[in-house]
This record gives structure tokens, sequence and C-alpha cells, in this order.
């Protein structure tokens, strides 16, 4: 058997080739890990940071107590609340269905919060209004999720003394 240095050459090329893909596709998957995780963390902070505005101002979150009846100088400060936390949830739906940057057991925690939102009695006057301004993949989410919920649930009155409050 005799030495030849092009058919070595020629396996050292292919080993070094197939060492760069796996070392690429582990790096790939890495960098993907690392950016669900940034991702799942930003949007955690904006929703503690939300919270934390309402925790401080409990006035701010009283206003989901009651019947939005349209929007009005008195309520507007109510509906840019229900705007912003709106689209945080729209964002986590993007960031899950078109981006795959959130897995599934995440959406059904975010989802389910959402779904918090949902049963409210100012959710429905307001959304009636609102909604456009969304994605309609993100519409048809909420349409889904309400249709979860009970009539019941998504349509209680507002207690007598929240009509004054917000």
């Amino acid at each position: 058997m005799t030495f030849d240095p092009n058919s070595v050459s020629a396996i050292a090329a292919v080993v070094g080739v197939v060492a760069s893909l796996i070392i690429f596709i582990w790096q790939s998957r890495t960098q993907v890990q690392h950016i669900k995780a940034q991702v799942s963390a930003e949007l955690t902070a904006r929703l503690n940071e939300s919270n934390a505005i309402e925790i401080g101002h409990p006035e701010l979150s009283d206003f989901r107590q009651t019947l939005f009846t349209g929007q009005t100088k008195e309520n507007h400060t109510s509906v840019l609340i229900s705007d912003m936390r709106l689209a945080l949830f729209e964002e986590v739906f993007v960031q899950h269905k078109k981006f795959k940057l959130l897995d599934e057991e995440d959406w059904k925690a975010w989802r389910a919060i959402l779904a918090q939102w949902i049963e409210k009695p100012f959710f429905e006057g307001y959304w009636k209004i609102s909604s456009p301004s969304f994605r309609a993949s993100f519409v048809l989410e909420v349409a889904a999720i309400t249709k979860g919920l009970s009539k019941a649930q998504v349509h209680r009155t507002a207690p007598s003394n929240a009509a004054t409050s917000g």
C-alpha cells in the first residue's frame, strides 16, 4: 500500500468541512436559544413594568371593571393603557406564531393572562372600536379566546360602584 498525499488531503478536507458544518449547526442552535431567551425576558420585563405601574396606581386598573361605552375625555387614559397592554399581547402572539421564538407552553401562559383581560367588562366595548388597529391574525386569536370563555365571563355587567371609578 502506497501513501497518496492527495487522498490524505481529500480526506482531511472532507473531515474539515463536516466538522465546520457540525460547529455551524451547533452555534446556530445555541444562538437561536439565546434569542428565544432574550425575547422571553424582554416581553416578561415589559409585562412586569406595566404591572408595576398599575400596582403603584391602582386607579389605572380599576377601569377594567367598568363598561366601555365609547372613547371619552374621561376614559382616554384607560384606552391608552388598554392599547399598550394589547400591543404587548399582540407582540407576544407574533413572536410565537410568526417567528416561533416562544414555545407553546409560554404562549399558553400569556394567552391565559390575555383571557383575564378579555373577560373584564371594559374589554368588549373597547375591542369593538380598537380591534381594527391590530393584526388580523391577532384579532382572530382574541375571537377564539373570547369564544372559549363562557358568556357569563365575557359579558359580565359592571358592579354598580365601579361605574363611577376609573
